[in-house]
């Protein structure tokens, strides 16, 4: 099994060969989405570059266990969306105020762990 770390790391390896976005080269390796598993009061976090004016759609779906939460931060840690309401299951779409790398973070809220699909469209 990969690790967060190594799958990052390709991803960025693959955006940087291919010239894209790391959405992109995640959809591409990954087939649009990424399972993983948030432990109790924790945050995973995913990093994306996106240029101005990209139009992007983030959902979470969780297991059904506990609470998620999913925030949507620019460069400056200014949330540009957000999913808050009491399920595990979450949507952001926004356009990307400006050319940078903006960060994806779901946050747990419960006291038991929860396995999660991330998919990240544009």
């Amino acid at each position: 099994m990969f690790t967060k770390k190594a799958i990052t790391a390709t991803v960025v390896a693959l955006a940087a060969m291919m010239n894209l976005g790391i959405q992109q080269a995640d959809a591409a390796m990954l087939g649009g989405r990424t399972v993983d598993r948030v432990a109790a009061h924790t945050s995973d976090t995913y990093t994306i570059h996106l240029n101005r004016g990209e139009i992007v759609m983030v959902t979470v779906k969780g297991d059904g266990d506990t609470d998620l939460d999913l925030y949507v931060r620019d460069r400056f840690g200014d949330i540009v969306e957000s999913d808050t309401d009491s399920t595990d299951q979450c949507v952001a779409i926004f356009r990307a105020p400006r050319t940078g790398t903006f960060e994806i973070q779901i946050k747990n809220l419960g006291r038991v762990y929860n396995e999660y699909e991330l998919t990240v469209v544009n």
